[in-house]
């Protein structure tokens, strides 16, 4: 505690300041605005520091936080500065965890669908190549007799054409397993992608 000295007329201002602020019922309002208490207050406390007024200070005080004045304006402000504070951080807190935990659920989904895109471009890799390089050996088919030229010779024609149909069906399925299997790679090379710039990203901030 610094032993600050004061004048007589500095200690009979803060007297009458001491004398309006605890006043019980002295006054219908203690204090026009909040400045005032700032200010009444300001000039309290740095007055009353010096140790000859130690233990009047501190009976000042205590009497201080039991009026009206202070309860009314002085508290209540703040109250409302904690409050506000308090809100203040806890929506910074949310805000920072929210933009964490969003970044951490983009990037999990993006590697799960990027999984689901490899397993499933596998399988169709492994179904396409099935398709193209494991059919069974046909059977040549032998000729027909002459029995059959003259008995089903009407029945001919439909079978030459279902035998030309079946080339064709067969390039028609190829040409749309390529096409799929062409936009599902385009779509894993772009989930890949987006998972590498969103790491990026996170690792500039």
């Amino acid at each position: 505690m610094s032993t600050k000295k004061i004048s007589e007329k500095m200690l009979q201002q803060i007297m009458k300041d001491q004398e309006i602020v605890l006043k019980p019922g002295g006054h219908k309002k203690a204090f026009a605005n909040a400045n005032q208490v700032r200010e009444r207050l300001l000039r309290f406390h740095l007055f009353y520091t010096a140790e000859p007024y130690k233990a009047y200070r501190k009976l000042q005080e205590e009497q201080l936080y039991r009026t009206t004045a202070h309860e009314t304006v002085l508290c209540k402000e703040r109250l409302i500065n904690r409050f506000r504070f308090m809100l203040w951080k806890d929506s910074i807190d949310l805000k920072v965890a929210g933009e964490d935990k969003l970044i951490a659920d983009l990037l999990k989904q993006d590697e799960e669908e990027a999984m689901e895109q490899d397993h499933e471009l596998e399988l169709c890799d492994i179904e396409k190549f099935k398709a193209l390089y494991c059919q069974p050996a046909k059977d040549p088919t032998p000729p027909p007799s002459p029995e059959l030229q003259l008995s089903d010779a009407h029945i001919l024609p439909t079978i030459s054409s279902l035998s030309d149909e079946k080339p064709s069906e067969l390039q028609e399925s190829s040409y749309e397993t390529e096409v799929e299997l062409r936009k599902r790679l385009k779509l894993r090379s772009y989930l890949k992608l987006k998972v590498v710039l969103t790491r990026f990203l996170q690792s500039q901030t």
